[in-house]
């Protein structure tokens, strides 16, 4: 038997990486792949919801300025299509939105600029909490 939040060997957890900035979702999934974890990166909110249609990911890492779709409309939908999939917003802006981000199904919030320790604590902690909206 596996207690929760267990790894497998073998088992790496995936996460969708949603940022308009090339380098910054470059830097994140070598972040991720480098903490164990399975990564992939999208420039969009619709990109990231054709994705999420594709299969399923542990985690979503979206930046709540992402164009087309923002964050926060796209943890809404997620909240409704994959309530099961944990969202952490990046937010380089006024930390006031933080407070109504989680009424809208948000995980937790990851400020940027952004620390290596501060990405694979947010997306551990998503993946740990065995995530129910």
């Amino acid at each position: 038997m596996t207690l929760p939040g267990t790894f497998v060997a073998g088992d790496r957890r995936s996460v969708l990486v949603v940022d308009e900035d090339e380098q910054i979702r470059q830097l994140l999934v070598f972040l991720l792949e480098q903490g164990g974890y399975e990564a992939q990166s999208v420039g969009d909110g619709l990109e990231a919801v054709e994705e999420l249609r594709k299969r399923r990911f542990d985690v979503v890492v979206a930046d709540y300025d992402a164009p087309q779709l923002d964050g926060l409309r796209l943890s809404l939908l997620m909240r409704i299509l994959w309530p099961q999939t944990p969202i952490v917003l990046m937010c380089a802006g006024p930390q006031g939105v933080k407070g109504w981000g989680t009424e809208l199904g948000v995980f937790s919030w990851l400020s940027k600029p952004f620390t290596s320790d501060a990405v694979l604590a947010q997306v551990e902690n998503a993946v740990a909490a065995e995530y129910v909206s």
